[in-house]
């Protein structure tokens, strides 16, 4: 192949076998060298594949040339999963369809490629909805939220990804092809003794868990919202053995998924937003373990940057006609349901807790879904909002994603913002309360070296509380390049050896 650069050796070896499409040009490398993470890294190139076997010949390459692979699809995830000094696998253009559908059973059957929204498009008319929402909803694809083991607004009530997942088909490494689902004792015992790849790698996820069963359950943190490491805590529960759920939030470094078969929810026929004031952000924390006692579908924090930002948007202004006063923080309380008579007792049961009464000074409720739509619309914008303050410094997503137990967040959320305002550091906060992730967004310019120190120290001190207040490191958005550096030192040494043997285990390479 004469002096030709790596890039155009892995094109040209890819090529003849490969019936979808090659982009290893300058141009796709630097459209595919970032995702929503604040990272950039250039790929070798990007294989947009039509076909399973187009998935085999990139792994052929891939092992012939001893360079990594990155399954991809809408880019969207915050801790840099998706970019990396690899050949980049996006599946969203063409591997993105409904393989069947089981309206008895509700479950569906997707390839990864698929949009959270167009899978819910095609879900509504049977009233049924894939749950997990995600605030990228309309571009973030369902194998990728399956990699992130993703949860959004509502996992208070609907759970998490892996709570959806059903079976799946992967591509091992190597090029195999197997199917994963719950196994009896006696299927467990026959895929024990394959002399195969799929053999060995139940083996030793087998062995590994049954040996670390006491560590495991020792060391992973107890919150619901727990997505770091690989999920070894759903083999020693007494759940059925399926190993769709070790690649579920395996962030693409297990498998490639060639499919997925989903659990289906009906879609609540009502609901109601009940927006609750609040004059400190102190009470606002506190209020969070009394609201949660009232069955609510979300609890979603919004802060006084926010609603600032908002009434000065001549588009968002009119979505605050609901606002009372100047509230440093609000809680949006949702609950839905199919029975109105249900869901009008929990809202008659949060409105009158005298705990929460203690709280906050105003609840509105929003009941009409005009009114509704305006409030949601307005939540979905946070993000984009806070993008709009002024300045070089702008809100970063990196111990955003921390899961803490929702008694202990008055006192994780104040000290985090301390720690950042010691070092001249503003923060944002928006998100999860109602499962104890509020995403605390620190405002750093990272072309700035001195702001990436910051990003740094902010880093490995916030862990530190994550730590001490037993929570996760991460949340919904993932280990990724941003929080992995501390898997060892939340999970412990053996559990960490654990995670490198089973990686070892599907990918010897």
């Amino acid at each position: 192949m004469g002096d030709l650069a790596l890039p155009q050796k892995l094109a040209a070896a890819l090529k003849p076998n490969v019936r979808g499409e090659i982009r290893f040009d300058d141009l796709a490398r630097s459209l595919y060298a970032t995702d929503a993470s604040p990272y950039e890294i250039l790929p070798y190139g990007v294989v947009i594949p039509k076909t399973p076997e187009d998935v085999r010949v990139v792994l052929e390459v891939a092992r012939e040339f001893s360079v990594p692979v990155l399954p991809r699809g809408g880019g969207t995830s915050l801790a840099g999963q998706t970019v990396g000094m690899a050949i980049v696998v996006d599946f969203s253009k063409y591997m993105n369809q409904i393989v069947s559908f089981d309206l008895e059973n509700r479950t569906v059957r997707v390839q990864p490629g698929i949009v959270r929204d167009e899978l819910n498009k095609f879900l509504a008319p049977h009233n049924l909805h894939f749950t997990p929402d995600i605030t990228p909803t309309n571009r973030a694809n369902v194998g990728g939220m399956i990699g992130n083991n993703s949860s959004g607004t509502r996992s208070i009530k609907y759970g998490k990804t892996i709570d959806q997942v059903i079976a799946m088909t992967v591509m091992l490494p190597n090029g195999e092809i197997i199917e994963l689902h719950d196994l009896d004792p006696d299927e467990l015992t026959k895929k024990l003794t394959q002399t195969d790849t799929e053999g060995a790698i139940y083996r030793t996820v087998q062995q590994v868990t049954s040996n670390l069963k006491d560590e495991i359950l020792n060391r992973y943190p107890k919150v619901m919202r727990r997505v770091g490491g690989y999920n070894l805590d759903s083999f020693v529960q007494g759940k059925p053995f399926n190993l769709a759920n070790l690649v579920t939030g395996s962030e693409g470094t297990l498998a490639f998924i060639l499919d997925a078969t989903l659990r289906l929810h009906p879609l609540p026929n009502h609901r109601i937003l009940a927006l609750a004031h609040f004059d400190t952000m102190q009470k606002a924390l506190e209020s969070v373990q009394h609201i949660n006692r009232h069955n609510p579908s979300a609890v979603e924090i919004m802060d006084n940057v926010l609603f600032e930002l908002g009434f000065n948007n001549p588009t968002l202004a009119p979505l605050l006609e609901w606002v009372n006063g100047k509230p440093t923080a609000v809680m949006m309380v949702e609950f839905d349901g199919t029975s109105k008579d249900e869901i009008n007792q929990d809202l008659e049961a949060f409105t009158s807790d005298p705990e929460i009464k203690r709280l906050n000074y105003h609840i509105y409720v929003a009941k009409t879904t005009t009114e509704q739509a305006k409030i949601l619309e307005f939540r979905r914008a946070g993000l984009g909002t806070y993008a709009t303050i002024k300045g070089d410094r702008k809100p970063v997503p990196f111990i955003e994603d921390a899961a803490i137990p929702v008694e202990n967040l008055p006192q994780y959320i104040p000290e985090v913002l301390e720690l950042c305002e010691q070092r001249g550091v503003e923060a944002v906060i928006y998100a999860h309360a109602s499962v104890g992730v509020i995403h605390v967004r620190p405002l750093l310019d990272l072309k700035n070296p001195i702001d990436i120190a910051l990003f740094k120290e902010i880093s490995v001190e916030t862990f530190k509380l994550v730590k001490h207040y037993g929570g996760s490191w991460s949340g919904e958005h993932g280990d990724g390049l941003i929080r992995s550096y501390q898997n060892r030192n939340l999970f412990g040494d053996k559990i960490y050896q654990a995670f490198q043997t089973i990686k070892l285990a599907f990918d010897p390479n």
